[in-house]
């Protein structure tokens, strides 16, 4: 079993940055562990058609400290 993904914190970044460093991630292949993982400040929701678009699957949550929301984005989801 592959190891969890470490979410990279794209919080601080200003628009479009966070945009276009998960749209670079997502062409690429999907990592051992089947998802990528990411911290924003708010609900993504132009990111989702480019999600959907590449027929991959996203789950997204408030982070654990509560500054924004945690994205993952992958073919198999963790539980």
């Amino acid at each position: 079993m592959a190891s969890p993904t470490i979410p990279v914190d794209l919080r601080d970044l200003p628009p479009p940055q966070p945009l276009e460093i998960i749209l670079d991630a997502i062409d690429k292949p999907v990592p051992e562990s089947g998802y990528w993982a990411f911290l924003l400040p708010h609900f993504p929701q132009p990111l989702l058609v480019h999600i959907e678009a590449r027929e991959l699957h996203y789950r997204v949550e408030v982070a654990d400290d509560y500054r924004g929301v945690q994205m993952l984005i992958g073919q198999h989801l963790p539980e």
